[in-house]
């Protein structure tokens, strides 16, 4: 008995052996990113979790699976607390594979110079890059300006989403109230710098003589800068530092103390004086940019078929948008939305893989854009008409998806739609310093401390509560105490290094001069 009892006991062991050697044989025959073995991007966008997601994730994985050997899991956080989040993921090596970033949040620059994305260019060896290699469709497709503007020392670190590419301020004039007060938007001169501004003045008084309840004639609020046609800012329109539009000597100077900048600011008192700019502009969240509908004009950056796409029939008012400038494609625009891989993605190769697809499928990027066709929405006539659970059960943020030239247009949208959005980058001019990134270390103490000056004087200045000829003087005193010279100086020093390296290259951007005609 004995005998037998340990003969059966060898026989299971050995069963068990092979049971466990078989497992791990089948394993080794699948490899991660396979249809048998999918690799699992984990990706991190802005935004409200959208209802209905596990489907919508379902229905992708689907399609995926088979084509590149990967699933992906969407992981979204408020717009409170992506900046957060995200930033103590990256310093802490927090595995993921794709998150958003963009100029103004996950900063691309600062996280790209300090190693946190994969690079996905490689300036030696062009034909090693992740981007060439498995990006193909994104070269093919995407504005070229997107993947120049963005590069850190001739490096790519993220794939911008193709969109608008160009910067143009945009008066949105409410035409409801427009009408109401009998003002002729024909009169209005698009495109004209201060010029443009004047013209809507008659509109202005219009209002304010009308006595409508609550109207706002002219609304800006107290983070309001100016942008002028023919300045490109270094780091921003609140920060010392510009050059002109089509400028040979590339020149860094502080835009403040310019003559253009001077007739901005007196014209805005003016405008303040006479009552169409709110008393309480200055004071940080005040109601006034708070009230659309009752206000006469807003300020906002331009986007083709701006009035189509943000038209709020639904509470009672139409808009009309006038550009104040000819659109300017800077380095900052082309950074506007982007998707990085980490730098500690297990699988980059297949990270890429997925970009690709996203930008260049029709059926991927309206997926994620709009839902499941048939269950969140229909098509109608080539457009999209949401079912009735479907209005507000799947939607998503457009920048931070891809390629929006790949979306199906919404009820209501011009034909044209994605022609319009091509004209508009194609009528815009280059900024002189087109590519270029200023390193903020030499001089963070003073970009600090200029920061806390423009906080304190910025809101009553811009605004037009300050009258500018005795406020002006103090706000640029207060401001070289804090170090503008030296910000200034930094500057001026690495756009020479720019421009040198540029001209060697032979990539020095065409930019054209904007008559001064044009803006006084």
């Amino acid at each position: 008995m004995k005998k037998k009892s340990i003969i059966t006991i060898i026989v299971i062991i050995v069963i068990i052996v092979i049971a466990v050697a078989a497992k791990a044989h089948g394993k080794n025959k699948y490899p991660i990113g396979t249809p048998q073995n999918p690799y699992v991007i984990q990706w991190y966008l802005v935004g409200g979790t959208p209802a209905d997601l596990p489907q919508v994730e379902k229905a992708l994985d689907d399609y995926l699976v088979p084509r590149i050997g990967a699933k992906v899991e969407l992981h979204f956080l408020g717009w409170g607390q992506y900046q957060q989040v995200m930033t103590n993921m990256i310093v802490s090596s927090s595995p993921y594979d794709l998150c958003f970033t963009a100029s103004y949040l996950v900063n691309y620059e600062n996280f790209a110079s300090m190693g946190a994305f994969y690079p996905l260019t490689d300036p030696n060896n062009p034909q090693n890059g992740l981007l060439e290699k498995y990006g193909q469709g994104i070269i093919q497709n995407l504005n070229p300006a997107f993947l120049n503007g963005p590069k850190i020392n001739g490096v790519l670190y993220a794939v911008p989403t193709n969109k608008e590419v160009a910067d143009q301020l945009s008066y949105i004039l409410n035409s409801t109230m427009a009408a109401k007060v009998g003002f002729d938007m024909n009169s209005v001169v698009p495109n004209a710098g201060l010029k443009t501004l004047e013209s809507l003045e008659p509109f202005m008084a219009k209002i304010k003589a009308a006595n409508l309840p609550a109207a706002v004639p002219y609304s800006i609020s107290s983070s309001f800068t100016y942008e002028l046609p023919d300045q490109v800012y270094i780091m921003s329109s609140d920060m010392p530092g510009a050059v002109e539009m089509g400028s040979t000597d590339y020149k860094v100077f502080d835009q403040w103390e310019s003559p253009e900048y001077m007739a901005y600011m007196e014209y805005y008192h003016h405008l303040y004086q006479m009552g169409y700019i709110p008393a309480e502009a200055a004071v940080p969240n005040s109601q006034s940019n708070n009230l659309p509908k009752n206000n006469g004009i807003n300020v906002s950056d331009f986007m083709p078929c701006q009035d189509t796409l943000s038209n709020p029939t639904n509470v009672g008012w139409q808009q009309k948008s006038f550009g104040a400038f000819t659109p300017i494609i800077t380095t900052q625009e082309t950074e506007g939305g982007m998707t990085a891989i980490s730098i500690n993605a297990q699988r980059p190769d297949i990270d890429m893989k997925f970009l690709n697809i996203l930008n260049t499928d029709p059926y991927v990027r309206n997926l994620l854009q709009y839902g499941i066709q048939g269950v969140h929405y229909n098509l109608v006539d080539n457009q999209v008409a949401r079912t009735p659970r479907g209005i507000s059960s799947y939607s998503n943020w457009q920048p931070e998806l891809g390629n929006i030239y790949l979306l199906y247009l919404n009820q209501g949208d011009p034909a044209d739609k994605w022609a319009q959005f091509k004209a508009f980058n194609a009528s815009a001019n280059y900024s002189p310093i087109f590519g270029f990134h200023f390193n903020k270390t030499p001089v963070e103490d003073e970009i600090t401390a200029v920061q806390n000056v423009e906080q304190q004087y910025g809101p009553s200045l811009f605004t037009g509560t300050a009258d500018p000829k005795v406020v002006l003087p103090q706000f640029i005193a207060a401001m070289n105490k804090a170090g503008m010279q030296k910000i200034l100086a930094e500057e001026q020093k690495q756009v020479n290094a720019w421009v040198a390296a540029q001209k060697a290259a032979g990539t020095l951007p065409v930019s054209k001069v904007i008559p001064q005609s044009s803006i006084m």
